[in-house]
């Protein structure tokens, strides 16, 4: 009974509020969209490459630093981790380097591995958790720069928590668009 009059109810209402405002004098104030694009201090993202988007922040002076982001994902396409990934200054001793955020409740004492395609593996630690997740701060040499760009996929390693034994979790990074990501995406000013 309800299901048949439900369509009713609605069509009353949309008619109701013409209704209203044809009644009202004065014009219904509108939003009219705007023209202008981030804010100050508003990260975007200013183009996908591949699979990496290429995530800026708005800046007054319109030179806008950006970095590399992926959101890895499990084999159930749920958000397991993010990957932010910049280059260093050249005076730096890394050639790159990425802020990789994991959920919490992730095993801190094995910290993130990655390797990529079949290479050797490297494991970074888990350095502090805050609200969002628990972050770990890498730093990349030229090597494994070369391997990223060389490369077709990293295997993103991290361990849960809550698990008694400790359920491993393997996330693909794909490295599709990382050359050309990389080359557009800036070092840190301070």
């Amino acid at each position: 009974m309800f299901q048949t009059l439900k369509p009713y109810a609605v069509a009353a209402l949309v008619l109701s509020a013409g209704a209203s405002y044809a009644q009202d004098t004065s014009a219904p104030e509108v939003n009219m969209g705007s023209t202008e694009g981030p804010a100050v201090g508003q990260v975007y993202q200013a183009e996908t490459i591949g699979d990496w988007d290429l995530r800026c922040l708005k800046t007054e002076g319109g030179d806008d630093p950006c970095q590399m982001y992926q959101l890895l994902t499990d084999e159930t396409g749920q958000a397991v981790a993010e990957v932010n990934l910049f280059p260093m200054p050249e005076e730096h001793p890394a050639a790159a380097a990425a802020t990789v955020m994991v959920p919490l409740m992730t095993l801190l004492a094995e910290g993130i591995s990655i390797t990529v395609d079949d290479g050797q593996t490297r494991r970074y630690p888990i350095e502090f958790c805050g609200p969002e997740g628990c972050i770990s701060r890498m730093g990349f040499t030229d090597e494994d720069l070369a391997a990223f760009k060389a490369g077709s996929v990293a295997k993103v390693r991290i361990v849960q928590a809550e698990v008694s034994e400790g359920a491993e979790v393997m996330l693909d990074m794909s490295l599709s668009g990382f050359t050309r990501s990389f080359e557009q995406a800036d070092p840190p000013t301070e």
